[in-house]
């Protein structure tokens, strides 16, 4: 197993909403959630090969978002 530790910016302000507690107030996590980190880099291997029909049916994407071939941590 490889362990890639890495650091990113934001180029525009983002909130990643904690949903518990009152509902009537907002807390928002103190940094990105690995569940945001897995969304956006799914996106972008979904753009980047073109997949224009259901993405689970590529066997790298299945392996590596589905499977969980590759851990997004916070």
């Amino acid at each position: 197993m490889y362990q890639l530790s890495y650091e990113f910016e934001l180029t525009r302000q983002a909130v990643f909403r904690i949903i518990e507690g009152d509902p009537n107030l907002v807390e928002c996590e103190g940094y990105v959630p690995g569940s945001s980190i897995w969304g956006a880099l799914a996106a972008n291997y979904i753009a980047r090969k073109g997949l224009t029909g259901p993405a689970h049916t590529d066997p790298t994407f299945k392996k590596w978002f589905l499977q969980s071939g590759i851990k997004f941590l916070n």
